[in-house]
């Protein structure tokens, strides 16, 4: 920098350090150091070491620009202003580290690491698969990759083979692409054998390009798919156009049971919009918790198979306070099958909404100690609540002790189909108590309708309590029936039920065709304990 001196006389000096430290503030401090967050941040900024030891007139010879020195440490000043405002200045950060540079290296992992440092593009065209590879291999254990806004893409999808991370955006425009039936992130090794534990992932957007239709194994890809992990956590994230949203799936078949079984995984608070076979799937956990989450189609009915949650294998699952809209199922329950047999047990559906549906809720094939508990289901085109037994390996397998309590369930006004509130084939002890169903049968102009069907009822059913309604009676045996059982082989009771009717008949709505068991209108010895009313 020039300078006069008394003599008049014009000399070269070097600028004084601290005027340029204080002229750049304590991030310049940090740059003019020897470099800011392991070089990432510091190459794309212009070296002040001439500036600050040099020669002014070599400096400008480097093509400083304008001004020379004071032009380029005022455009240098700016840089490290805009760089303290995104990500704050050295002052506030860990006191524990030794100098500025550590503390700069040690908040940019505490903080995240940014998916853009590795290279991704981000314009939903560019494969950014290897930009996200490095990424999670830069991430500390118990550290974050942020996914800043952009559309990411990759053909094969995104993967997390590890645990004890957490992957987050800012919202739905941090968007991630996987291709045609390919996950969009797998969490998890390839071959499910390695457990991992402790992955978070929330505020994402996920989408899936277009498979074949169907709804087979060519369709079992998922926006999240958690393998063989323990203690998952994927929450409020957006899914779109996927096949599945969110699928928890266990170890490796090889393993057998119950090693192949995973822990406390939590899928909550999610939106999903079109999904094309199912919206959560929850296949061989335990203490799984699905809360809160939103499944909307909007226009019609998926393929064949479509469930909102589908619950397979697991037990002591919590499935709560769900919407979903225009599903074929709202939840299934069932036992798997997958080199050995686990059933579906001590799980809780309680307080989900599901409108447009042909199923409300249904159980099958060895699904033991259920409850279904206070649900809305609104526009039931066939059973609002069925369980029934299947075969598996030639044998018949079916359910036990199901407590069914407080639903609402409400049939399509549309549908003209034959239609059942409640219907409940080849299963042990059933507890069916203070639940409301209306309107089964209105619309129908042939078949029957019933509020509850029993069948190869083993051991005992309870029909207690319960409030049936429909605007629509013809009397004969075909059409709009109460409380029917079929088959039984022991007890059936019902009794304290409500039956409303334009014409109510006793002898239709509450009846027994067949059996070698008791169907008791009440306590044993008591007449009938029902209400057949006219409203």
């Amino acid at each position: 920098m020039e300078k006069k001196h008394e003599g008049g006389e014009t000399k070269n000096e070097k600028v004084d350090r601290r005027r340029v430290l204080k002229m750049l503030g304590a991030t310049g401090a940090a740059i003019v150091a020897g470099g800011l967050l392991q070089n990432r941040l510091a190459s794309a900024l212009p070296s002040v070491t001439e500036d600050v030891y040099g020669d002014a007139g070599a400096a400008l010879g480097k093509g400083f620009g304008p001004g020379g020195v004071p032009g380029r440490l005022e455009a240098l000043a700016e840089q490290v202003a805009a760089l303290e405002a995104s990500i704050g200045v050295p002052s506030g950060f860990r006191p524990e580290d030794a100098d500025v540079i550590s503390k700069l290296n040690n908040e940019s992992v505490d903080r995240a690491v940014n998916l853009r440092w590795y290279g991704a593009v981000g314009d939903g065209v560019t494969d950014d698969m290897a930009a996200w590879d490095a990424a999670i291999a830069a991430v500390p254990a118990g550290g974050a990759l942020f996914v800043p806004p952009g559309t990411y893409y990759s053909a094969l999808g995104f993967a997390c083979p590890r645990g004890d991370i957490t992957l987050f955006g800012a919202g739905p425009s941090s968007h991630l692409v996987g291709g045609s039936q390919e996950n969009t992130l797998l969490v998890g090794t390839a071959d499910r054998s390695t457990r991992v534990k402790n992955v978070n992932v929330h505020s994402l957007r996920f989408t899936q390009q277009p498979g074949p239709s169907g709804s087979g194994a060519d369709n079992n890809y998922a926006g999240v798919k958690i393998w063989y992990c323990d203690r998952a956590a994927i929450y409020n994230n957006d899914f779109e156009n996927c096949d599945v949203g969110v699928s928890l799936a266990g170890g490796n078949h090889l393993l057998g049971f119950p090693g192949r079984v995973t822990y406390r995984n939590t899928v909550a608070m999610n939106r999903m919009l079109n999904t094309r076979k199912m919206g959560i799937e929850i296949f061989f956990q335990d203490h799984a918790f699905v809360y809160g989450n939103q499944m909307i189609n909007e226009n019609s009915f998926p393929a064949a198979e479509s469930h909102a949650i589908r619950n397979i294998g697991s037990h002591h699952s919590y499935i709560v306070a769900n919407e979903a809209r225009r599903f074929r199922t709202g939840i299934s329950n069932q036992g798997g099958q997958s080199n050995g047999y686990r059933d579906c047990r001590n799980y809780v559906n309680a307080h989900n909404k599901f409108r447009d549906v042909v199923k409300g809720i249904m159980g099958t094939v060895g699904t033991h100690e259920g409850q279904v508990l206070y649900n809305t289901l609104e526009n039931v085109r066939d059973f609002g609540i069925e369980y029934r037994w299947e075969t598996l390996s030639g044998n018949y397998v079916g359910w036990d002790q199901v407590d069914v309590v407080g639903n609402l369930i409400a049939a399509d006004p549309n549908s003209t189909s034959s239609s059942r509130a409640a219907s409940f084939g080849g299963g042990a002890r059933l507890t069916y108590r203070g639940n409301r169903s209306l309107g089964f049968g209105d619309g129908m102009s042939s078949g029957a309708s019933y509020h509850v069907f029993l069948d190869n009822i083993t051991k005992i059913a309870v029909i207690e309590g319960n409030y049936f309604e429909d605007g629509y009676y013809v009397s004969d045996t075909d059409r709009n029936l109460g409380v029917r059982v079929r088959n039984n082989a022991k007890t059936v009771v019902s009794r304290n039920n409500v039956f409303v009717s334009p014409v109510p008949d006793p002898a239709e709505r509450n009846k027994q065709e067949s059996g070698s068991g008791q169907l008791l209108k009440g306590f044993a010895g008591v007449a009938d304990m029902n209400d057949h009313l006219q409203p």
